[in-house]
């Protein structure tokens, strides 16, 4: 009976040892549910990762100054040498040797975003004045596109140097025969006389877009493109052609003047 009672005790002790053993020896942050861990391995923890600290500068673009240019003309065609002078071009990126060219399609028309890389030999002096001349190019692609080319005119564009986005000026890219005169006074909306039978371009210098509007319904009509009168007199307006081109979308510029006030636009 004394030998039963001390193997029960025996068989309680060893239980109580193994259970001991289980729970308190070594449960620690480093043992995970379902992984074995080699024996005599220190469980381990991961301290979040900390950030490197830069001490380089931040990459700024220091603009000094508003670069601006003048270009002389102001639009011409295709294969035009432009002459281009401006002042302002300090610091970064302007200083930078070897800078890009691009016309950029003016915002605001519809387009396709057209961007067209130009040669040129514009240098920067190192106060800051650009002197030098692009070529007008002849095609573009659409930034937004798989490449498609297109012709660059007759369009609106920003001047860009040294990245898409740094704008200098602008410059308009028109038609082999058009005009090359700067309209001047305010951009007024498109008059339709027709399915592709319009005047575009219209800009009224001295007098509404109302009032220009009005005499171009009464007496712009009839004016074709090509077969349109290279001069007219109307309510004392006196009205030239001033070019034409039937590459594309056949197109007469005309200008019409009363006085000081004068209105232009494109017959197509």
């Amino acid at each position: 009976m004394r030998a039963e009672r001390y193997r029960w005790w025996a068989v309680v002790g060893l239980a109580a040892a193994v259970i001991f053993a289980g729970c308190g020896g070594g449960g620690g942050d480093g043992d995970e549910a379902g992984v074995d861990r080699p024996a005599g391995e220190e469980p381990t923890t991961t301290a979040p990762e900390t950030p490197p600290t830069s001490t380089a500068p931040p990459t700024t673009v220091a603009f000094t100054g508003d670069p601006r240019v003048t270009a002389t003309p102001t639009r011409a065609a295709a294969g035009t040498r432009v002459q281009l002078t401006g002042d302002g071009f300090n610091g970064i990126p302007w200083q930078t040797a070897g800078g890009q060219l691009w016309l950029t399609e003016a915002a605001g028309q519809g387009g396709c975003d057209l961007v067209a890389e130009a040669e040129h030999d514009l240098q920067v002096t190192a106060g800051g004045h650009l002197g030098g001349s692009f070529v007008v190019p002849a095609t573009g692609t659409c930034r937004f596109s798989a490449g498609n080319e297109l012709n660059t005119g007759p369009l609106r564009y920003d001047i860009a140097y040294q990245c898409t986005a740094c704008v200098i000026g602008s410059f308009t890219v028109i038609l082999e025969g058009e005009s090359m005169e700067e309209p001047t006074g305010e951009p007024c909306p498109t008059v339709a006389f027709g399915v592709q039978n319009v005047a575009s371009d219209i800009y009224a210098d001295g007098l509404s877009c109302d009032d220009a509007a009005a005499f171009l319904r009464t007496h712009a009509a009839p004016w074709g493109p090509m077969s349109g009168p290279a001069h007219v007199e109307a309510d004392g307006f006196t009205c030239d052609r001033t070019g034409r081109s039937d590459i594309h979308l056949p197109r007469a510029n005309y200008k019409c003047t009363l006085g000081s006030r004068a209105i232009f636009f494109i017959r197509t």
